[in-house]
């Protein structure tokens, strides 16, 4: 017997009814994707979850874009 998931997509307003299905299968990463997402459900229902605001969101990918910005300024002086 296989296991069938469905990924339902309903897009488009009420009096248009139209569903996408698309099979996703079962591999060892879905496993362990579905693994690591029940290890932070819990650990949000156990309230040991942690979490950031928007801003410090904002700022840790703003130092990445310099930083990397940077790191290709250097590479390319190099050349």
């Amino acid at each position: 017997m296989h296991t069938l998931r469905l990924n339902v997509n309903e897009e488009l307003p009420d009096k248009f009814i139209k569903v996408e299905l698309e099979i996703i299968p079962e591999t060892v990463d879905f496993y362990k994707n579905q693994q690591c997402l029940v290890h932070e459900l819990i650990d949000m229902l156990n309230g040991t979850a942690m979490f950031i605001e928007l801003e410090e969101v904002e700022q840790r990918l703003e130092n990445a874009i310099i930083k990397h910005e940077n790191f290709i300024g250097d590479k390319k002086s190099h050349d």
